[in-house]
């Protein structure tokens, strides 16, 4: 299970300033308040995920906040009232490490990419639905071109009953454009590939190869699951040096970035990779006792993707 390290100071300072006491913050959370001592005295300062999670809900904080180094920082009577607010979603580690890399690649702060990130989703689903009607259209229309060139005879066979399913597909479609099913769930026939095949992740996958930047990169992504996708690459070997094996488990979450301890984000590209490696296999091994627990045995691990591209690896940069 995942695990992060919290700032003993912070947690302090948040306790307090929601007026609770160590007692009133164990029962919250459902721990016993010898805990919360040894946190705030920092004899334990690494918490699991679900733990964390009820911390910062119950101190209205975030992971960044109650993780970040040094003191907390005062707010001004102006800053208490603003216009951001405090946003708790669950997401995958992939994506939270992408997150990191592109703030990190251009220079600015993963707030500043959520914020944006409704109005380029907003862009990228209008762009997706407007080439499914443009394509949409352009079947109709070269059907009726192929209508009109036919004989008489032949009309009836080729736009009569015999061809319902295929009008039924195409009236599937509109209605599924009509509704902004970006992902065409309200359409049938699909078949194992439906990840990277539907159109909205097709979409995604032709905008990304055109910026050159993550030529290789296919999204995948359904509505119901997380979207996978490769990018960041120079970013993570900037961080880590070229050790392939600790940028795979990070490029593809087996790694939280998040959970690297302060001290290896200061250190060499070469401790932050040792660091990685020994997560990843610490994850491994966690993962085969879970399974021989189960009697899974038998379950194999996929090795991770190699092909992650070549760059020059960066001086030392911390996330």
């Amino acid at each position: 299970m995942s695990t992060a390290e919290i700032n003993p100071s912070r947690l302090v300072a948040l306790r307090s300033k929601q007026g609770l006491s160590q007692k009133q913050l164990a029962s919250k959370i459902k721990v016993d308040k010898g805990t919360i001592s040894r946190w705030e005295r920092g004899e334990v300062t690494r918490l699991r995920a679900d733990k964390l999670g009820m911390l910062c809900k119950t101190l209205h904080t975030s992971e960044t906040e109650i993780c970040a180094e040094g003191p907390l920082p005062e707010r001004a009577a102006d800053q208490e009232i603003s216009s951001r607010g405090q946003v708790n979603l669950m997401m995958d580690t992939a994506c939270r490490n992408a997150l990191g890399l592109v703030a990190l690649r251009y220079g600015i702060t993963r707030q500043q990419i959520v914020e944006i990130a409704p109005l380029l989703f907003f862009v990228l689903a209008e762009e997706s639905l407007s080439h499914r009607r443009q394509a949409l259209q352009g079947i109709r229309d070269q059907m009726d071109k192929a209508l009109e060139l036919c004989a008489s005879h032949l009309k009836f066979q080729i736009r009569g009953i015999d061809n319902g399913h295929d009008e039924e597909l195409l009236a599937d479609e509109d209605a599924s454009i009509t509704a902004r099913d970006l992902f065409a769930s309200k359409v049938g026939g699909w078949r194992d590939s439906r990840a990277t095949e539907n159109p909205f992740a097709k979409h995604l996958s032709f905008r990304l190869a055109n910026t050159g930047a993550a030529p290789n990169s296919v999204v995948s992504w359904e509505a119901d699951e997380a979207p996978s996708f490769t990018i960041g690459i120079e970013e993570a070997e900037k961080l880590l040096g070229p050790d392939q094996d600790a940028c795979s488990a990070v490029l593809t979450g087996k790694v939280a970035l998040s959970e690297m301890p302060a001290h290896v984000r200061r250190g060499s590209p070469e401790s932050r990779a040792r660091w990685v490696r020994d997560q990843a296999n610490m994850n491994d091994r966690e993962l085969r006792e879970l399974f021989q627990s189960l009697n899974l045995d038998d379950l194999s691990f996929d090795p991770l993707p190699q092909n992650l591209g070549t760059t020059d690896a960066g001086e030392n940069h911390a996330l």
